[in-house]
């Protein structure tokens, strides 16, 4: 008989520790102290779950309760940035068991810098990301971690995991190599690992040549973000934020727990780590999460109140100068690349209406006396489109990197929910880019995002549609 382990107000939360995007919202459902349960995105869970729920086979997958269900809740959740505003309503502050404040700070100036760390967090910090996890310069040394952590998502977490029960773990990468060889045949085998990604990586322009760029940009991160958390414990001061949690994804998942960047980070900046595991829940100083709590001696007879210092944090104004540097260096480099996608979304979206037009007209002809109906244009969005150049900075005078990625149109979406939600921000991002930039690329960005054409999402997937108002709509 199997006893369920799930009431009907509590959620789940599928993948698995080594995902990008599962730590950003783990680490804010434990902070927002929401019910949920976790559990792995193994082969069975992928098939039999998520792709039934949501079409895809990507991970996380936020499932709401039961009972919310019931009244109307979606039955699964995909996209992080979706999750996040589903449950900032569904659990609003001052409900039952919730933290005391929203994720969004109460600042308007530092609502537009949380929209913009989430945007970089999801889109641009990726490289970084992924390039310390799957390099093969940097998979080479750190290869069983991940075969392990790999081994224990497809086991689902039952220990111990069926590959370990048959096979010792290999003292070495050739060991490895020599064992993989020879129980290739064997479903118990552990999990293979290719010795490059170049599927994955180079999407993303991770290559040899912007490789050294890479590495002195996390260099140059740790030093700046050392020198905020000295006088800040979070991104935007005081108060826990948006923007922590889309930071935290990329610094905990993969740069602080994978073993050869979580030594640098540890060793060089620990005021960065310490950071990464107070936005994690646990008891830092500084700890959003009342889990650190201070004694206080009130009375004559010495009697101890412990109290949570957190609750007496006041809101956040205004954006703290030593987190200008860290946003300059990465938008800085990102914003031109997000106008460049732009413009390469609406090329193709021209495209495909010519196309549809064609193939309209050489279509068969209409009878006589019929009218013609209006037919509405979705024009399906590919995940990747074209490749298109791209520049890196290091943060060292005269070493940056040149190369191409593929245009994500994933993150055109995600700009024009920025803007949608918090506005252009124009006098905010002139403090932090200049204004040839905010003039210019960022402009473009704008333009498009609040033109003509909107991106909404049909069933997981992202069409272009002519935006409601625009007159004739989606008219061929």
């Amino acid at each position: 008989m199997v006893t369920p382990a799930v009431d009907d107000d509590t959620y789940i939360l599928i993948g698995s520790e080594l995902s990008y995007f599962a730590a950003k919202i783990r680490a804010y459902l434990t902070w927002k102290h929401i019910p949920f349960k976790q559990t792995l995105a193994t082969r069975t869970a992928i098939k039999n779950i998520i792709h039934p729920l949501t079409g895809t086979h990507y991970v996380p997958v936020l499932i709401p309760p039961k009972r919310a269900q019931r009244n109307g809740a979606p039955k699964a959740i995909q996209d992080t940035r979706e999750m996040v505003r589903y449950l900032e309503a569904a659990h609003p502050p001052g409900s039952e068991g919730m933290r005391g404040h929203s994720v969004w700070p109460e600042d308007p100036e530092l609502r537009v810098v949380a929209a913009w760390c989430e945007v970089l967090g999801d889109q641009w910090l990726t490289i970084q990301g992924r390039y310390w996890m799957l390099s093969p310069d940097i998979l080479t040394q750190q290869q069983l971690f991940i075969e392990t952590e790999l081994e224990d998502t497809l086991s689902g977490g039952v220990f111990p995991p069926t590959s370990s029960k048959s096979t010792p773990p290999s003292p070495s990468p050739s060991a490895r190599s020599s064992s993989s060889s020879s129980s290739s045949s064997s479903s118990s085998s552990r999990p293979a690992m290719s010795p490059s990604f170049p599927a994955i990586l180079d999407p993303l322009g991770i290559t040899p040549s912007t490789a050294p760029t890479i590495r002195h940009q996390f260099s140059t991160l740790l030093t700046l973000l050392t020198t905020h958390f000295t006088h800040h414990p979070f991104l935007l001061g005081h108060r826990i934020s948006l923007a922590d949690f889309s930071f935290y994804a990329c610094f905990h998942a993969h740069l602080s727990r994978n073993p050869v960047p979580g030594i640098i980070m540890k060793t060089t900046a620990p005021r960065v780590y310490a950071w990464v595991e107070r936005v994690g829940g646990l008891a830092r100083a500084g700890s959003a999460g009342g889990g650190v709590v201070v004694p206080v001696i009130t009375g004559s007879g010495g009697e101890i109140e412990w109290v949570d210092p957190y609750t007496a944090v006041k809101p956040d104004r205004g954006v703290p100068e030593t987190l200008r540097p860290v946003l300059e260096l990465l938008m800085g480099d990102y914003v031109p690349h997000l106008a460049e996608s732009c413009r390469l979304v609406e090329e193709y979206i021209a495209q495909q209406v010519q196309q549809k037009r064609r193939s309209r007209a050489s279509g068969s002809a209409v009878s006589s006396g019929a009218e013609e109906k209006e037919a509405v244009i979705d024009i399906p969005l590919p995940r990747y489109l074209e490749w298109q150049e791209f520049r890196m900075r290091s943060g060292k005078p005269g070493l940056e990197a040149r190369g191409r990625r593929r245009c994500q149109t994933h993150a055109v979406w995600m700009c024009q929910q920025l803007v949608r939600e918090v506005g252009a921000g124009e006098k905010v991002l002139l403090g932090i880019l200049g204004r040839g930039m905010v003039q210019g690329a960022w402009r473009r960005c704008v333009e498009f995002v609040s033109g003509r054409w909107e991106i909404v999402r049909v069933q997981g997937e992202l069409v272009a549609r002519v935006r409601v108002g625009e007159g004739v709509r989606g008219r061929l």
